[in-house]
């Protein structure tokens, strides 16, 4: 069933089944994405992430979601091992990464703090 959104980009509000952005900001973000892909393959010894958005004009946070994404991997930059330290200074922050679940005083990893009260019932 989709649902009624406020797309994140533009603000407009659509219909979706699991989408941020409208139709009209997507088909804007795929484009970038492949401007910045194309970049990258064409300069792949001169791609460090500054250069990458200042010479396609695409902004950093716009190629950090296409890599939180998986879409560009941090080996496709040519400082791709300093980006990767850095985000290991972050905790990972940047990467699309699952938290390990909660460990309960039992013992046992929890799923939630409201299942665990009802769980003990």
């Amino acid at each position: 069933m989709s649902t009624l959104r406020k797309c994140a980009e533009c603000g407009a509000v659509f219909e979706t089944y699991s989408s941020r952005y409208c139709p009209t900001c997507l088909e804007a973000l795929d484009k970038e994405f492949w401007t910045v892909y194309n970049f990258i393959r064409e300069n792949p010894k001169t791609a460090y992430l500054s250069r990458v958005s200042e010479e396609t004009g695409v902004s950093r946070k716009t190629i950090w979601y296409f890599i939180r994404q998986g879409r560009i991997e941090l080996s496709a930059f040519a400082d791709g091992e300093e980006l990767a330290k850095q985000i290991s200074q972050l905790g990972g922050r940047a990467t699309k990464q699952t938290p390990p679940p909660k460990e309960s005083p039992s013992g046992q990893a929890t799923r939630g703090r409201f299942f665990t009260h009802r769980n003990k019932r």
